[in-house]
């Protein structure tokens, strides 16, 4: 029955952890979905933003090219107006197709390029009167180009503002994601730690309160066997029946130690039968207990007329026992109770005790520094928290054993969850990188805010022959760049 709850304990305290670190690690999958989500929007305002800025570009291009050429009449300065003209339409068309999904930018849209278009109008009409000789100054003055150009700017600022913001709140939303994502990864798992510690702690308590019932029990034989023993003077028959029929072995030595009486089990524990022992000297007959713990407690409790128990090897069985002596004017009575498969149990406990523990700080050490495989040839280590000497060698550990293991071409180091960067950080970081490249791979570290990046400036750390981005998407957007290039059957050797 014991070794079944052993079993049954053991099998819990194994598959408990895994069950846990596969929530932590889905959880910890899921935010970072979300991260990556967020931060491709954050990603899609600055390309909107780019793509305004190219059909200002072109409209300027356009203008100045026009007025060179109304002032000097050469076709020379036509050139910027020629080479925009064809590349206004599908600009304002790839501007239009990115903010679809916002009717307020939609609307700017919607008044700038008309805008545009009349311009363009009134520029044609412009060109041919100067070409033709025309007086075309008056179309200028009267058509107002200048006027629609500063409308159209107008309009473009008030976008690119709109898009700004809208970026702004994108990235905050991006660092409450980020933040999100590192406060419920620490929060599940501490909570699924404690769940796990007080799951543990309920077994073993389980087992205890099994082995002091066991104890309790083998206390209780003991008492009745004492109180059997006060009754030895009433009747000899009746004792001696009662010490023949007992479980523990027991013996009888005079004051001069020499055996009186030995039941059935300690003949057994002495390997010699009653007539053998009999009016024998203990010490002289069994040399080997002499220097024991039998010899010592024995002698202490007839020199001080006290009872004693204890617990004592047998020196030449490999067998415990559990000792108890009690005085008399005639001597000692004692009683040998064998423990060896008690013994053995609570060894086993503590065995299995030290395993779970061991297991549980092995759990912690992988949660402290996960190693992430975004594909087969990138993987990911996402750092939460401080990071002191002893986690600092986890880390170059794990992102090593993760490169070899794997076969990774690229690791991404992300340390937007690391509160403070300092000099030792940024050493690990270094040496991170290192081992990695002498490992055939490439490094990439990812999350550096501007704080942090000042703080590093100020601290005279370079970090120049480090790959860095600013985001872990920027990182992975590098890491996939980059092994499409190395694979690209074009890539310089």
């Amino acid at each position: 029955m014991e070794h079944k709850e052993f079993r049954r304990i053991l099998l819990r305290a194994v598959v408990l952890p895994l069950v846990l670190l596969a929530i932590v690690a889905g959880v910890l999958l899921w935010q970072i979905s979300r991260l990556l989500s967020a931060a491709k929007w954050v990603e899609h305002t600055d390309q909107v933003i780019a793509g305004a800025d190219d059909a200002l570009r072109l409209i300027v291009d356009m203008e100045t090219g026009l007025r060179g050429y109304l002032i000097t009449g050469k076709k020379d300065f036509l050139e910027p107006y020629e080479r925009a003209l064809p590349e206004i339409d599908p600009t304002f068309d790839r501007l239009g197709e990115m903010v679809a999904d916002n009717p307020g930018q939609s609307q700017l849209l919607a008044v700038i390029r008309p805008a545009s278009i009349e311009w363009r109008r009134f520029a044609r009409d412009v060109i041919a009167l100067r070409e033709a000789g025309g007086d075309y100054q008056a179309v200028v003055s009267e058509r107002g180009g200048k006027r629609l150009t500063d409308a159209m700017r107008n309009e473009f600022a008030s976008f690119v503002s709109a898009e700004q913001r809208l970026r702004d709140t994108r990235n905050s939303s991006t660092q409450r994601a980020a933040w999100l994502a590192v406060a419920s990864v620490i929060g599940l798992t501490l909570l699924l730690g404690g769940a796990l510690a007080y799951f543990t702690r309920s077994q073993l308590l389980t087992l205890s309160q099994a082995y002091d019932r066991t104890l309790a029990t083998t206390r209780q034989q003991a008492a009745v066997l004492q109180e059997q023993a006060a009754d030895l003077e009433e009747s000899n028959g009746r004792t001696t029946r009662i010490l023949e029929s007992i479980g523990d072995s027991f013996i009888a030595l005079d004051k001069d130690w020499r055996f009186t009486y030995v039941n059935p089990q300690a003949e057994q524990f002495f390997d010699r039968t009653r007539e053998q022992l009999s009016g024998k000297n203990v010490w002289q007959e069994f040399p080997e207990f002499t220097g024991t713990d039998f010899h010592r407690q024995f002698r202490r409790a007839a020199e001080e007329r006290t009872a004693v128990k204890f617990v004592g090897d047998h020196p030449s069985l490999d067998k415990a026992f559990e000792a108890s002596a009690y005085p008399s004017e005639d001597g000692l009575s004692v009683y040998l109770n064998d423990i060896t498969e008690r013994r053995r149990a609570e060894q086993e406990q503590t065995r299995l005790r030290e395993e779970i523990i061991k297991l549980q700080a092995e759990r912690l050490e992988e949660l402290s520094t996960p190693l992430i495989p975004l594909s087969r040839e990138i993987v990911i280590m996402p750092l939460v928290g401080t990071i002191d000497t002893a986690r600092a060698r986890q880390i170059l550990d794990s992102v090593a054993r993760g490169v070899v293991e794997r076969g990774a071409r690229i690791a991404v180091i992300d340390i937007t969850g690391v509160p403070t960067v300092d000099t030792h950080v940024a050493s690990t970081l270094i040496q991170a990188a290192q081992t990695v490249r002498l490992l055939g791979a490439e490094a990439v570290l990812t999350g550096i805010r501007s704080r942090v990046a000042q703080t590093l400036v100020g601290l005279g750390v370079d970090l120049g022959s480090l790959v860095t981005r600013s985001t872990l998407q920027s990182g992975i957007h590098y890491a996939t760049e980059y092994l499409h290039k190395e694979a690209s059957p074009l890539r310089a050797d």
